[in-house]
């Protein structure tokens, strides 16, 4: 997984433009699809070609951040978000 990064708490800001945490993973040639999810919550899933995916938290707090590539490859990382103004 290139993004999140590890160790990093996120701080995001309230408000109509949304701030965004970049997902991102690096795959093998093989895969044309990756599914992106928070905890057991599908994120969304997204091919390959698309590039990386913007994810808008809801809540902050803990997040633990899986990918699942079409072949059942899988990679997490746990992800700390705060809100502030």
């Amino acid at each position: 997984m290139a993004s999140p990064l590890r160790g990093v708490i996120y701080t995001l800001r309230r408000g109509p433009k949304k701030e965004a945490i970049e997902l991102d993973a690096d795959v093998a040639g093989d895969v044309q699809s990756v599914f992106w999810f928070d905890g057991r919550a599908l994120i969304a899933r997204r091919s390959v070609s698309e590039g990386p995916l913007e994810w808008h938290p809801e809540t902050d707090g803990f997040h633990l951040i899986r990918v699942i590539d079409d072949h059942g490859r899988s990679a997490e990382r746990e992800v700390q978000v705060q809100f502030g103004w």
